[in-house]
């Protein structure tokens, strides 16, 4: 992709040559390569090892703030100084500093907007599979 602005092109740049698998780590989780393999019908994208450290870590964040709230999530995520280091490794040299904030800051938004759709939907499915507990208002006319 070209872009006129620079700040694009460099967070391009860094997308696709620090987040993606190079192969040279391929053998250190080989079941993981299979499942990916298995389940990419031609949209999933293989990510580096460093890459998939960083989002276990956030993913792990994510599931202790309950119930979710955007608040509490980047408070934690800002009070981790691993996560930022495995960001700094990943970015390391790519983008300037305002600019692998904003990549970072973004990157966690979206991913927690994502968890938190599925939470709620998970919520209302368990809400939906115990039934109603009321009952429904064209029974209670019948009944008069």
């Amino acid at each position: 992709m070209k872009h006129s602005n620079p700040k694009w092109a460099r967070v391009v740049s860094c997308l696709l040559t620090c987040f993606k698998d190079s192969g040279a780590d391929s053998n250190s989780q080989p079941g993981a390569e299979l499942w990916t393999a298995l389940l990419d019908r031609g949209g999933l994208t293989y990510v580096g090892e460093k890459a998939l450290a960083f989002f276990y870590l956030y993913g792990s964040i994510a599931s202790e703030v309950q119930p979710p709230s955007r608040y509490k999530f980047f408070e934690r995520i800002y009070q981790s100084r691993q996560l930022v280091h495995l960001w700094e490794g990943i970015v390391t040299d790519k983008l300037l500093a305002d600019e692998s904030t904003w990549l970072m800051e973004t990157t966690c938004r979206l991913f927690y907007n994502t968890y938190c759709n599925g939470y709620c939907n998970r919520a209302k499915n368990t809400e939906m599979s115990r039934g109603q507990a009321s009952v429904s208002t064209r029974q209670r006319l019948a009944r008069r």
